[in-house]
């Protein structure tokens, strides 16, 4: 076990081995390369999530609505976990993606037009609204 107190600026950490001399640890050796590619594939899925929120212009509520909504989760999971870190989805993914993707646009163009109108209510609000008038299932609170 390491334990590093009061450090101000810069730690630097060596090993020496029987057979090597004292050398400064690198950073692939601080980690197992088992952890790489989950972690790689979470911020991945997480920068498309980013990117969609930023161009669709929706909040990390909004986004976060639709990400755990379990009318569009695929293989009993969010869409986003469905969404391919490389490569194209499968064709069942892709065609299970259609619903939330087309739904989110939906949302975006609803919340644009609310905000040209000079509404001040944040999309969320027009959400809930529009769940509540339209749909039998209710909208759950995040």
């Amino acid at each position: 076990m390491l334990t590093v107190n009061k450090v101000k600026d810069t730690l630097s950490v060596k090993w020496e081995t029987p057979k090597r001399s004292r050398d400064v640890i690198r950073g692939r050796y601080l980690y197992p390369p088992t952890i790489f590619p989950p972690f790689t594939s979470a911020y991945i899925r997480f920068l498309k999530a980013a990117s969609l929120a930023q161009g669709l212009r929706l909040t990390a509520n909004e986004i976060s609505r639709f990400a755990t909504d379990s009318d569009y989760q695929i293989a009993g999971d969010g869409w986003l976990n469905a969404l391919a870190t490389s490569g194209d989805p499968a064709t069942p993914t892709a065609a299970a993606l259609f619903k939330p993707l087309r739904d989110l646009l939906d949302f975006a163009q609803l919340c644009t037009k609310s905000l040209v109108e000079g509404r001040k209510k944040p999309c969320f609000y027009l959400l809930a609204t529009l769940t509540k008038t339209f749909c039998a299932k209710p909208l759950r609170a995040n």
